[in-house]
């Protein structure tokens, strides 16, 4: 328990501080699971097949699937002409425009995923910030912590 406790705190720290010694947030949780497989086998506490059958794989596909959906509604415009229509509706009150997120997200992760909610609603954060000179991280804080609550709402 002391190794797997080990192994998670300095993935954490890793992840946390981003960039150490050259590595980025990726490689440090990819080495973490790495290490936790390994440690795991060694110790006797974790197989690789109860690994991959822990996997969930319909949200890994559903994932996978949206990312795709992303990568080809970006250069239509889709979301710079959802992301002008926002920032109209709201005209430019971040407080509007953050309720008017919020309930998008909540209402959105009650028919999907959480991370998936996030996914979709991520692009389109980022692009109002910028047409608004705002820093997007509360927005997309927000959508995270409002993406888990619709979830958690339909339990």
């Amino acid at each position: 328990m002391m190794v797997s406790g080990t192994i998670l705190a300095i993935t954490f720290i890793g992840i946390f501080t981003e960039h150490v010694h050259g590595f980025e947030r990726a490689k440090f949780a990819m080495l973490g699971a790495g290490m936790m497989m390994l440690a795991g086998q060694y110790y006797g506490f974790y197989s690789p097949m109860l690994a991959i059958r822990a996997v969930d794989w319909n949200v890994v596909l559903l994932l996978g699937c949206m990312m795709a959906i992303i990568a080809i509604i970006l250069p239509t415009g889709g979301f710079e002409a959802m992301a002008a229509w926002l920032t109209r509706i709201s005209g430019g009150k971040q407080f509007l425009l953050m309720a008017l997120l919020g309930t998008a997200v909540t209402v959105i992760s009650l028919m999907l995923d959480n991370v998936t909610t996030v996914v979709i609603f991520g692009p389109l954060i980022v692009l109002i910030a910028q047409s608004l000179e705002v820093s997007p991280i509360p927005y997309l804080m927000a959508a995270a912590l409002l993406s888990d609550t619709g979830g958690v709402a339909t339990l």
